[in-house]
């Protein structure tokens, strides 16, 4: 096995280490227990294309988070119809109906099975693989208004001022009502090791043991008007839990973000790591965050923002206007980080627009990829959902759309510079979409010469090189190739010409024997010959053309048929 096949295993073993698994679960509203909105999954990166994307007809709207699971997507409609889909086509699997009204907190997935709350308070299980009914229980008669979490076999949610947690067989395993009679509206729990944490409309924070509902510790309005400076508004958005900083995070409805420090091992806050930044007049949204930025959407004074905060501090680094209001929390693809350091945050409005927005962390500026809208089919978007490559959202108009694009790479390079003289640096760049892997050969003599995404080569000989490009993803690949894009002149010749002694770029030539050495003396003039020294030969070929304007007979002069003499003399003596 050679060097360079050698060299080429280790890169793709390399790839299959650092891409990210495609496909990854989102098992709940925000994505996992730790409501991060966070995926390692490719999400569409270009503008939607038709080829790629559906929608499903429902009997009813969609105001849930749907969720995708081993390539199928359930989602909960208004009309208390669950249906699972195909995440690929959109093809129904199967749909079943609860005997509950429709959903207002989003359901959640675990070992094999859905659980779906209702607006009459009913919580649900079903077969995820069938639909099958397996056990339902009413907790209250009103709304259950929180997401549902599950994790190691226990399902939380809120109802009402209470907040429950059920076995996954349907027993009650502990209930514990707000202190303060306070409701809990959308305000979904982080279970972080052993406690589940979560607020309520009053600004009221508690951590709780998981498998009893023990009290670990709490935050009142005193308290934390004492931390804060002013006292904590109603939290209506989960709590999300940053292993980094170990802090939570989260949002009261006056525009406010919040962090607190937290210890996984003791369940107890650290109110001396606490901030807080007044970042919007009103939101209800979950912050997402990633590579110590937070992403989060909201109002201000009647303007709608995409803002980006440093998570140190909850300083703004940048903030995005967006023309319609914005529903919901954002959520982030990380597919394209480990590439190119890029992310993509996605988001949808009231009229029934999707954003796709791209962050580089070297930038201190977004910029808006595509934006998607469908009369009559996106309307209002519920929490978006990336699996597979697509966005998937329901809407209030009753569809359950997915939006994707081309998955294979499409390749493209730049250079520069692209003329020049022996020695030559030429820097080339990348600029391929949806790539994650790359084969670079600079003189197409068909041996990899570069497997990074971008590269620099010193050419060394003068010449006209054609490029190759291979790029790669899981899905296929796509080659581009420029054809005497590079052009390596001699030292002192005029631009454009190529006088000198160079080893002959083999795109360029004629194919030779294996064992054979070309070289070309290029006598600098527009007419004059190349000289071919091969291994037992010297040719000449005229490399005239009827459009030169300085065209001669084919001869020489005395210094050229001198120069070629004592070229050919030594280059025979030194091969033999």
């Amino acid at each position: 096995m050679g060097i360079k096949t050698v060299a080429l295993l280790v890169v793709f073993l390399l790839i299959l280490i650092i891409v990210p698994a495609e496909a990854a679960d989102w098992t709940m509203s925000q994505a996992d227990i730790y409501h991060s909105g966070i995926t390692s999954d490719r999400a569409p990166t270009t503008i939607p294309n038709v080829s790629f994307s559906w929608e499903y007809r429902l009997n009813d709207g969609v105001i849930t988070s749907p969720l995708a699971v081993n390539d199928l997507v359930y989602v909960v409609s208004s009309d208390n119809a669950i249906t699972a889909l195909n995440v690929s086509i959109g093809e129904e699997i199967w749909q079943v109906s609860s005997s509950g009204n429709g959903a207002i907190g989003s359901p959640a997935y675990g070992d094999g099975q859905l659980f779906v709350a209702t607006g009459d308070g009913y919580i649900y299980s079903f077969d995820a693989a069938t639909g099958g009914s397996i056990w339902s229980e009413q907790v209250i008669s009103g709304v259950v208004s929180t997401p549902v979490v599950y994790y190691n076999k226990k399902v939380y949610f809120g109802a009402g001022s209470v907040y429950y947690c059920f076995s996954n067989s349907g027993a009650l395993e502990w209930s514990r009502s707000s202190p303060h009679g306070a409701t809990y509206d959308g305000a979904g729990a982080v279970v972080i090791g052993n406690h589940v944490v979560y607020g309520d409309n009053s600004g009221h924070l508690v951590s709780l043991e998981t498998g009893h509902g023990t009290l670990v510790d709490d935050i009142d309005g005193q308290e934390a008007a004492d931390i804060y400076g002013t006292s904590v508004s109603g939290i209506r958005s989960s709590v999300v839990y940053d292993s980094k900083h170990q802090r939570i995070y989260f949002t009261s409805d006056d525009g406010t973000c919040y962090y607190l420090g937290f210890n996984s091992a003791s369940g107890t806050f650290d109110t001396s790591d606490a901030g807080k930044n007044n970042v919007f007049t009103s939101t209800e949204a979950s912050t997402v965050i990633y590579n110590n930025r937070i992403y989060i959407t909201g109002e201000s004074s009647g303007a709608y923002f995409l803002r980006c905060l440093d998570a140190d501090d909850l300083s703004i680094v940048w903030s995005l206007p967006v023309s319609e209001k914005i529903v919901h929390s954002p959520v982030l693809s990380s597919f394209n980080d480990a590439v190119d350091g890029e992310v993509f945050i996605y988001f949808g409005t009231v009229p029934g627009k999707i954003y796709c927005i791209k962050d580089k962390y070297v930038r201190s500026s977004p910029s808006e990829q595509w934006s998607y809208s469908k009369h009559d089919v996106t309307s209002i978007p519920s929490e978006l959902v990336i699996s597979s490559g697509k966005v998937l959202f329901g809407t209030t108009s009753g569809y359950l759309v997915a939006l994707g694009t081309t998955q294979k790479p499409v390749a493209d390079f730049s250079a520069y510079p692209k003329m020049g003289v022996v020695p030559m640096t030429v820097s080339f760049t990348d600029k391929s979409s949806d790539a994650t892997a790359w084969e670079w050969d600079v003189d197409n003599d068909g041996d990899v010469d570069y497997t990074t995404k971008s590269c620099q080569h010193k050419y060394e000989y003068v010449g006209k090189y054609t490029v190759k490009l291979k790029v790669t993803n899981i899905f296929g690949e796509d080659i581009e190739i420029k054809t005497d894009y590079i052009v390596v002149n001699a030292q002192g010749s005029p631009s454009g010409e190529m006088g000198g002694y160079a080893r002959q770029n083999n795109i360029t030539s004629s194919a030779v024997h294996e064992e054979e050495e070309v070289f070309v003396v290029d006598m600098g003039a527009k007419a004059s010959p190349n000289i071919n020294i091969g291994k037992d030969e010297i040719s000449v070929e005229d490399v005239s053309s009827e459009s030169d304007t300085n065209k001669r007979a084919l001869g020489y002069t005395g210094i050229e048929s001198l120069l070629l003499l004592l070229i050919s003399v030594y280059y025979m003596k030194n091969k033999k």
